[in-house]
């Protein structure tokens, strides 16, 4: 198992997806926490866009693991409408 990561990151361009996260195939648990006021998109399948894959609710997140989510290992794609607003995403926490 990879060594806990943490990133923390702002939207470059509002409306325009962007890599949260690399793929890594040893990537077990994943959280990820939307640290601003508006609504954002995930997805670790596609890129990411409003409506699809799935979205974190402003100041809210989501933890997820590989037993459940084995997508994960996949590159995570983030989209939020607003330039600046920021998330946080914590890479192999146990």
């Amino acid at each position: 198992m990879a060594a806990p990561s943490q990133t923390n990151s702002t939207i470059t361009t509002g409306g325009t997806a962007q890599v949260a996260l690399a793929a890594d195939p040893t990537r077990r648990t994943i959280f990820i926490q939307n640290t601003s006021d508006t609504l954002m998109w995930c997805n670790f399948l596609a890129t990411a866009a409003a409506n699809t894959g799935f979205s974190i609710a402003a100041l809210g997140s989501r933890e997820m693991r590989f037993a459940d989510w084995p997508m994960i290992v996949n590159a995570l794609s983030v989209v939020g409408a607003v330039t600046g607003k920021t998330y946080g995403v914590l890479d192999d926490i146990n």
